[in-house]
């Protein structure tokens, strides 16, 4: 079992009254002979990449060490104050991690027991005590926001054991005045350390993938994935559509636009893939963002100049819509919020239409430019982060994605770079001026 208490918080904030707390709770453990488990204390400089590193290090290079950990708590106790008003549980982890919510109920069991309230996601208590369907849909959509950008948000200290299931929340006190003091505060890991020492086993009685919708409510995996396949399936349909509603649907699978229309997906994978390491090398947000920009006008720029075949261009927009769904259907398993975010914001890409030969119009191309700006993953992605995330504001999202992968190993940046961009890409390839090639007409294969 771990104890952990960050010198610094979240928000940067010396954690003093935490650190006190930690201290004393090391002596207080060290007296009761009743623990059939070790117990490790960590005072990380924060919550964040020292932790992170210091959890890589137990599993790698340190000799001495206690065994596997079955469970972390995370102390968050800022300031000086020996009151305050209610406790707030947090649990996302990196990747789409969740902990057993076994112990998530422990921790919030426990608080309420000692007559706290308790708080998610920052939602205050006296909104989740309305328990309606406003206060259970707030908490349900800053579930799913909190999780889709794990990692990139403030890391609280529960997200670095993501990786080695170890089952971790953090316990933050809010507010400088109220009834409960940090000796009752201190009762919730104490508690929660003693219920954890009767298991005989790993937690795997209960659920690992849910969302929760008030501190004693929660939506079980069964009940909220079939909207995401809904959302998934939706690009598979439309992947079909491409393939069945245009007079080239008779040619063979061995047809060379298939042939090349797969060529062509995997050099976007690889130049994907070059955009994603080179950014880790030589991060430049407004160059990132200006190409992005940038190349969605680039079928209207070579226009008349130059062309790909008319199959080709189906074949493009088949291959770009079911790698998509593929995608999103391996991810939805592992993250959940981020599988469903990506699936929301890149549903303009199925509006993108193939322009039939010579009835280009200005209005037709401007809305497909247009759609292509609103699905493009880094520009759609910056701009919903800076509606809906005031840690994320400006370009400060792309300094955290490149440090979520350096520090924590967070995925985010390469599911982005690598499930979304060459779908998108070839996508915007499939906007080009088409010619028709004899040899694929149908008409010519009838006579």
């Amino acid at each position: 079992m771990l104890l952990t208490v960050p010198w610094k918080n979240a928000d940067g904030v010396d954690n003093v009254s935490g650190v006190s707390l930690g201290i004393a709770l090391t002596r207080f453990f060290s007296r009761w002979p009743v623990w059939s488990k070790n117990i490790i204390v960590v005072f990380p400089e924060n919550p964040g990449g020292a932790l992170r590193s210091w959890v890589e290090a137990y599993h790698s290079s340190l000799d001495l060490t206690g065994g596997s950990i079955e469970a972390a708590i995370v102390l968050d106790y800022p300031g000086v104050n020996d009151y305050f008003d209610h406790v707030e549980v947090t649990y996302e982890g990196l990747n789409g991690e969740l902990p057993n919510l076994d112990l998530v109920n422990i921790a919030v069991s426990i608080a309420e027991h000692e007559g706290m309230k308790v708080s998610l996601h920052g939602v205050p208590c006296d909104k989740i005590a309305e328990n309606n369907f406003w206060s259970r849909l707030l908490v349900l959509a800053l579930g799913i926001k909190n999780g889709a950008l794990a990692g990139l948000r403030r890391i609280n200290g529960n997200e670095a054991f993501s990786g080695w299931r170890i089952q971790s929340v953090t316990l933050r006190a809010h507010g400088t005045s109220g009834a409960h003091d940090v000796t009752t505060f201190g009762r919730i890991p104490e508690a929660m350390f003693r219920s954890i020492n009767n298991l005989l086993e790993k937690f795997h009685q209960s659920f690992f993938f849910y969302i929760l919708l008030a501190p004693r409510y929660f939506v079980s995996i069964s009940s909220y994935l079939p909207c995401a396949v809904v959302l998934s399936v939706s690009f598979a349909i439309a992947s079909l559509d491409t393939v069945i509603n245009n007079r080239y649907k008779t040619l063979p699978l061995s047809s060379k636009y298939n042939l090349l229309g797969l060529l062509i997906w995997s050099a976007s994978l690889f130049l994907s893939f070059a955009v994603a390491q080179l950014f880790l090398r030589h991060p430049s947000p407004q160059a990132l963002l200006l190409t992005s920009f940038l190349i969605p006008f680039g079928p209207s720029l070579v226009k008349g100049t130059f062309t790909i075949a008319d199959p080709l261009s189906y074949r493009l927009k088949t291959i770009a819509f079911l790698y998509f769904s593929l995608v999103l259907t391996s991810l939805l398993m592992v993250n959940f919020p981020l599988a469903f975010a990506m699936s929301i914001v890149a549903f303009p890409m199925t509006f993108v239409k193939k322009l039939p030969t010579g009835q280009q119009s200005v209005r037709a191309r401007t809305k497909n430019v247009f759609l292509l700006l609103l699905s493009n993953p880094f520009i759609a992605f910056w701009l919903i982060c800076n509606w809906v995330e005031p840690d994320l504001q400006g370009f400060e999202l792309f300094s955290r994605l490149v440090a979520a992968w350096n520090d924590l190993n967070c995925w985010t940046w390469f599911v982005i770079c690598l499930g979304w961009l060459p779908s998108w890409l070839l996508l915007t390839l499939s906007t080009l001026d088409t010619h028709t090639d004899p040899q694929s007409s149908p008409e010519k294969k009838t006579a």
